[in-house]
């Protein structure tokens, strides 16, 4: 049988002032589009952005899990908000009920070892592109499935006898325009024609992290029906994403 998970979906705070402009403000365009996919497969999810200035980031996450009382927990980490994850991953486990914690993102994605030996709240780390590695660890944890989290491509997990196992990166789709359009759920500023980047810059994460130089974009298509959604819910000023 199917549980009703649930889900929360977290854009960290930076914990240094000087990357608090609004760059850093502001939620991954990748959490929308895993939320939407987890959406567009009913399950209950919310995206609550931590970064925001002018807010306590505990107090609002504090406030946040006592309200929704999520079954999941992703976080999105970058190396500047990966210690605010790690402070609010441990007060998920110490004030709900048996939560799960994700970490993702690139941070996440590169530094695996490290987070699963500093941060002992956190159950799985999905690597690389997030949307299907995301949606089938949900579906397996809803069936009571857990498992079977071998059998997912892009997860890193520790095992009760402490080992880390690793899946192995999933294969960046090709068809883009397969994906939930993020606009259908929410509404942002953003948009991301594209993935990926042709150039190979050694001080730049986006070679590591997509594997490979190859670009994959969206249809005009698919990208203007992605715009007028938004203009529709009163968006009337974008800016673009890609790498």
């Amino acid at each position: 049988m199917v549980k009703p998970l649930k889900i929360a979906l977290v854009n960290p705070a930076c914990l240094d002032p000087r990357i608090s402009g609004e760059d850093a403000g502001i939620v991954p365009i990748g959490l929308f589009y895993i939320g939407a996919v987890l959406k567009q497969n009913s399950f209950t999810t919310e995206i609550i952005n931590l970064a925001q200035q002018g807010t306590d980031p505990v107090q609002t996450f504090r406030k946040f899990i006592a309200r929704a009382l999520p079954d999941i927990i992703g976080f999105s980490l970058t190396n500047p908000n990966r210690w605010n994850a790690i402070e609010c991953a441990e007060i998920a486990r110490a004030e709900l009920e048996n939560p799960i914690i994700v970490f993702g993102g690139p941070a996440a994605t590169f530094m695996a070892e490290y987070f699963f030996t500093i941060c002992p709240a956190l159950d799985y780390i999905v690597t690389g592109e997030g949307e299907l590695t995301f949606l089938e660890l949900v579906k397996a944890i809803s069936q009571n499935r857990r498992y079977e989290a071998e059998n997912i491509q892009g997860l890193v997990f520790r095992q009760r006898e402490g080992s880390i196992i690793k899946t192995g990166m999933r294969s960046p789709g090709d068809n883009l325009d397969s994906l939930a359009h993020p606009s259908k759920y929410f509404v942002y500023n953003h948009l991301a024609m594209s993935r990926g980047c042709p150039g190979k810059c050694t001080f730049c994460g986006s070679p590591e992290f997509w594997k490979n130089s190859r670009v994959r974009s969206h249809s005009p298509l698919w990208f203007a029906d992605e715009i007028q959604a938004l203009v529709k819910k009163g968006v009337s000023h974008f800016y673009i994403s890609d790498d």
